[in-house]
């Protein structure tokens, strides 16, 4: 969980991150900020990533 939630927080442009494992985490974030990066962010730690609105 921190793993996903560090990687999201280092992006450049997010307000907040939670996580709630097993499956979701609820980011805030600036207008600059795509799902493309917050996508590749938890990739990049190891775990899957599905954007729900």
């Amino acid at each position: 969980m921190t793993k996903v939630q560090d990687a999201l927080a280092n992006i450049d442009g997010v307000i907040n991150a939670v996580v709630s494992m097993p499956d979701s985490a609820v980011v805030k974030v600036n207008e600059k900020v795509t799902v493309a990066q917050l996508t590749k962010a938890v990739v990049s730690a190891g775990f899957s990533a599905k954007v729900s609105e």
